[in-house]
C-alpha cells in the first residue's frame, strides 16, 4: 500500500488532540501564568526596590519553561500512550499513513500549539508584570529556545511512551521527570546555586536551567553581552539524549515485531 505524505486533515486532527487534552491545557497554559503571578508578587515584595525588575524579569522567563515541559512532554505523552494502548498508530498504518508522517503531523501540531500557549502567557504576564521590555532579537531567541525546547521534549516523551507502551506508566514517568525539572532548573523556589555541587553539575546539563532566576540569560533580556556555550552544550546534552531514547524504542518495537 502506497504511504500516505500530510494532509490538512492529518494535521487538523493532530492539533484538535493536542488541544483536547485537559492535562496539556491546565499544566502549560494555567499552571505558568498561575506560578510566575504568584512568584512575581511574592519573591519580589522580598527583596529591595531596585533589585524588583530583575526578579520579576527572571521569574517571568523561567517560568514560561514550563509551558514546553507540559505541552510538548507530559500533554504529549499522555496523549500518545493512550493511542498506543488504542492501536490508534497500528490503525493509521493500516490506511496508508506512515510512522515518520505521523510523527511529523504531531510534531507540527503540537508546536502549534506550544506557540499559542506562550503567545497566551506573553500577552497576559505582560498586562499584569512589570518586566524589562526586551529587544526585537530576544523576543525571537526566547521563541526560538521554547519551540527547540518543545521539539527534544516530545521527542523523548514519544520514545518512553514507545517504550513502556501504557498511560499510566508512562503519564507517571513524564510526571515524575517534569517536576524533577522544575525542581533541578530552579522554578520551584529553590536557585540552583544553592545545590550541592553534584546535583548542581546535573542541572547545568538542562537547558531550563539556563533561563532561570540565577542565569545570565537576563543579561541578554536587558541587551546585554551573553556568552551561550554552556547553554547550547546542553541543548546538544538534551538532544543525544533524545536521540538515544528514540533509538531504544525503535529497537524495541522492532525487536518485539
Amino acid at each position: 500500500m502506497n504511504k500516505r505524505g500530510l494532509t490538512k486533515r492529518l494535521l487538523g486532527y493532530e492539533i484538535r488532540n493536542a488541544t483536547g487534552n485537559v492535562f496539556a491545557i491546565f499544566f502549560g497554559v494555567v499552571f505558568p501564568l498561575f506560578m510566575s503571578i504568584l512568584f512575581a508578587n511574592v519573591i519580589a515584595g522580598q527583596v529591595p526596590a531596585s533589585q524588583q525588575m530583575d526578579v520579576r524579569t527572571s521569574i517571568f522567563l523561567s517560568m514560561m519553561m514550563i509551558i514546553p515541559m507540559a505541552t510538548m512532554f507530559i500533554g504529549y505523552a499522555a496523549t500518545y500512550s493512550q493511542e498506543i494502548e488504542n492501536n490508534i498508530p497500528l490503525r493509521l498504518d493500516l490506511f496508508g499513513i506512515g510512522k515518520r508522517t505521523a510523527l511529523t503531523a504531531k510534531l507540527l501540531a503540537n508546536l502549534v500549539f506550544l506557540l499559542v500557549s506562550t503567545a497566551i502567557y506573553f500577552a497576559v504576564d505582560l498586562s499584569v508584570i512589570k518586566i524589562y521590555t526586551p529587544s526585537a532579537g530576544a523576543v525571537l531567541l526566547v521563541i526560538l529556545v521554547v519551540v527547540l525546547l518543545g521539539a527534544l521534549l516530545l521527542v523523548i516523551a514519544h520514545a518512553i511512551a514507545n517504550m513502556v507502551k501504557k498511560f499510566s506508566r508512562t503519564y507517571a514517568i513524564t510526571m515524575i521527570l517534569y517536576f524533577g525539572f522544575m525542581v533541578l532548573c530552579g522554578m520551584m523556589g529553590v536557585q540552583v546555586s544553592a545545590f550541592p555541587p553534584a546535583i548542581k553539575a546535573i542541572a547545568k546539563l538542562l537547558p531550563m536551567t539556563y533561563m532561570g532566576t540565577d542565569s545570565d540569560f537576563l543579561t541578554l533580556w536587558k541587551g546585554g553581552s551573553y556568552d551561550p556555550t554552556n547553554f547550547i552544550l546542553s541543548f546538544v546534552f538534551l538532544a543525544a539524549v533524545a536521540a538515544v531514547l528514540f533509538l531504544i524504542s525503535v529497537w524495541m518495537n522492532r525487536r518485539k515485531k
